[in-house]
């Protein structure tokens, strides 16, 4: 790669000046140094450097990432510790420094995204383990015992939101392992849903604090009484909550099909 004195460079400029041309200056430039001028990039470059600074040899901006002071890793640092629970944004907002960097790569912190999980007892891993195990021999002994079963869940949604895991972060050098704990009896709203291999059922929303089986029985026939028809009459049913309501549809249609409840032992009910 050819290099090029400051008294090249500065004729450079003053011939484009000049001119307003980059081969011309190429030529002029042949013709006086001898020499295989420089490319038009590289002469729009120096020109454009000599305008913002005063030197064709200097940038008006370096090259590679901007080097992040003591003071500002300090600056923002103190920022957090006043205010845990403040955001990256609202941080960066008042200090006017695109903090990513200084909270990554000098303070070494991450970001651990809350997750919602159930509080679970010792008489809730037995039955759940024997649960697993049950299941486990059903689907040995019958490759098609999965194809006939319908998976189902209820889920409280608060109204209030509180718990929004997507855009809560917790910042800090090692996982903090905290826990929160919420009040289960703030304004909720209940959904029902259920999946099986063909098709899936709801979602259903309950209006209704408590779900009982009269209260399922009554969505069921209000809303949907077709296709719950369909499942008691071919389907195996894993309910996470209650079966009640389902042995309760099942009288309804006259049918013997097996009901299973998630959390306690797999039984055959008709």
């Amino acid at each position: 790669m050819a290099t090029f004195t400051g008294a090249e460079r500065a004729c450079y400029v003053f011939w484009f000046e000049e001119t307003k041309s980059a081969t011309q200056v190429q030529r002029k430039f042949h013709t006086q140094y001898r020499k295989e001028p420089p490319s038009r990039p590289t002469i729009y470059s120096w020109h454009k450097n000599f305008v913002q600074t005063g030197c064709s040899a200097c940038h008006a901006k370096p090259p590679g990432q901007p080097c992040v002071s003591d003071a500002t890793v300090k600056q923002i640092r103190e920022s957090f510790i006043r205010s845990a629970q403040k955001s990256r944004r609202r941080t960066s907002w008042e200090t006017g420094i695109p903090n990513v960097t200084v909270l990554q790569k000098s303070l070494h912190l991450k970001a651990y995204k809350l997750s919602i999980v159930q509080h679970l007892t010792d008489a809730d891993e037995v039955v759940c383990k024997e649960f697993c195990m049950q299941m486990f021999h059903r689907i040995q002994d019958d490759e098609k015992f999965l194809d006939s079963i319908i998976f189902s869940d209820e889920s409280m949604f608060h109204v209030s939101g509180k718990v929004n895991t997507h855009n809560c972060r917790i910042w800090g050098s090692e996982n903090p392992r905290v826990s929160l704990e919420n009040v289960r009896d703030s304004p909720k709203m209940n959904v029902f849903c259920a999946l099986s291999k063909e098709r899936v059922y709801g979602p259903f929303f309950f209006m209704e604090t408590t779900i009982t089986s009269i209260i399922y029985l009554a969505c069921s026939k209000s809303f949907s009484s077709h296709s719950y028809t369909k499942m008691t009459k071919k389907d195996t049913f894993i309910s996470s909550k209650t079966a009640h309501p389902l042995i309760t549809l099942e009288k309804c249609t006259s049918t013997s099909t097996p009901v299973y409840q998630v959390g306690g032992p797999v039984e055959q009910r008709r």
